[in-house]
């Protein structure tokens, strides 16, 4: 059972590290979503981030933090390093700073909860 809620954990990153390359590096950012690019790049790296600590978490000492919250935001500046070579894209240094807020809420919000419910 382990096992099979890891492996669908990694699927849920890939999944997610998909759609964000599909929305970095298509023309026009994949144009589904209609919402403000800070929005869209907070909630993307928030959710890349709390999908990669929950995937990390199996065998994981409680509050580790800093690898899946490094990886996401790596993946972050990939993108945005990628976005730098291409002719319809611009990366600019206000979405990495925003990939970095959403980054630190995914990291922050269960450790918050956790406390608040009394668990250590």
């Amino acid at each position: 059972m382990v096992a099979r809620r890891s492996r669908t954990a990694w699927i849920l990153v890939v999944l997610c590290a998909a759609v964000i390359a599909w929305g970095s590096l298509t023309p026009g950012g994949g144009g589904f979503i209609q919402l403000p690019d800070v929005l869209i790049h907070g909630g993307a790296y928030l959710t890349l981030a709390w999908l990669l600590r929950r995937a990390m978490a199996q065998g994981a000492p409680a509050g580790s933090v800093l690898l899946p919250a490094a990886l996401a935001w790596g993946y972050g500046f990939l993108m945005e390093g990628l976005q730098a070579f291409l002719p319809y894209r611009s990366a600019e240094v206000k979405d990495l700073v925003v990939n970095a807020v959403g980054v630190v809420v995914a990291m922050v919000l269960p450790i918050h909860r956790r406390s608040r419910s009394g668990k250590s």
